[in-house]
């Protein structure tokens, strides 16, 4: 009687360890799909980029403004994955002789994109005044370094 209680126990011991041999080769397998999965885009990608580093194409294209483009002005634009996006050259480190050096060539950048909101300048006196000047909107690129391409 002992002896058939222990071949139960047995048993059931083995069903138990085969079950969770199961559960553990299978998810062994989901998560070496996953990352083989990831590994694969990254390298479609031809490089991985560290956090804050972008691809870009370094362009000079005519200032826009409320009535138009002032193709006397002229701004430095990026261009990122098919986005252009305005330099804010006073708030990062990279001046704008800096990025006409590079001027229609692709780099690499380390910045980081942000959403300017709107918002209305004064106007300087009541006398005359004309319509608050609306500043640009929109998301727009600081850049703190350049890398040459890599």
């Amino acid at each position: 009687m002992q002896s058939l209680f222990y071949l139960t126990y047995f048993l059931n011991l083995k069903k138990l360890i085969m079950k969770l041999l199961l559960m553990i080769s299978s998810l062994l397998v989901c998560l070496y799909s996953c990352t083989s999965t990831s590994s694969t885009l990254q390298n479609n990608n031809t490089e991985t980029l560290k956090e804050n580093q972008y691809k870009a194409l370094v362009l000079e294209l005519p200032m826009k403004t409320s009535t138009g483009l002032d193709h006397s002005k002229k701004e430095i634009f990026l261009k990122v994955n098919g986005q252009h996006y305005v330099v804010k050259i006073s708030e990062g480190y990279v001046t704008k002789n800096e990025f006409l050096k590079h001027l229609g060539q692709e780099v690499v950048i380390k910045g980081e994109i942000k959403i300017r909101e709107t918002k209305y300048s004064k106007p300087e006196s009541i006398i005359g005044a004309k319509q608050p000047e609306q500043e640009r909107q929109g998301p727009y690129m600081v850049v703190y370094k350049i890398y040459k391409n890599k």
